[in-house]
């Protein structure tokens, strides 16, 4: 495999865009994983989700006891408002990505310690590839 070497070296997300993400891909996680033999969307650091309000939102139930490493505590439902609220920040280089993401994403809120609430501008099916794993756009 050959690619163009990054313009920037970054760790970041949101300044990497997906034609060099390859290579810090397995130190993120994303809410839902794809299953690389089906290609179905599985659970990762969420459990569940449910679309509500009419398919204007995505609730996620998120996976407890999940530990950073280094002593930083749990996943919670804040870590997933911060890498989101990161992600999408004016100074982004993502790529594709993080300008859909910013295009489907109104809003994201915690309902509960695990528990978030993925609110859309519009009904959109394509946000589950985009915030899952397939699209590489929403690492945590």
């Amino acid at each position: 495999m050959a690619l163009d070497p990054p313009t920037h070296e970054f760790n970041n997300p949101r300044h990497i865009g997906a034609t060099v993400m390859w290579q810090v891909k397995p130190m993120y996680e994303y809410l839902v994983g794809i299953d690389h033999k089906t290609g179905k969307l599985v659970p990762q650091l969420a459990t569940e989700w449910a679309l509500e309000n009419g398919g204007t939102a995505i609730r996620y139930k998120l996976r407890q006891g999940v530990q950073f490493q280094g002593g930083y505590g749990e996943f919670t439902a804040k870590d997933v408002v911060h890498s989101w609220k990161d992600l999408i920040r004016d100074d982004s280089e993502g790529g594709y990505q993080v300008a859909l993401i910013k295009k489907f994403v109104d809003t994201v809120e915690p309902v509960a310690s695990h528990e978030v609430l993925v609110k859309m501008k519009a009904i959109n099916a394509d946000v589950f590839n985009v915030i899952s794993e397939e699209e590489a756009g929403f690492e945590i």
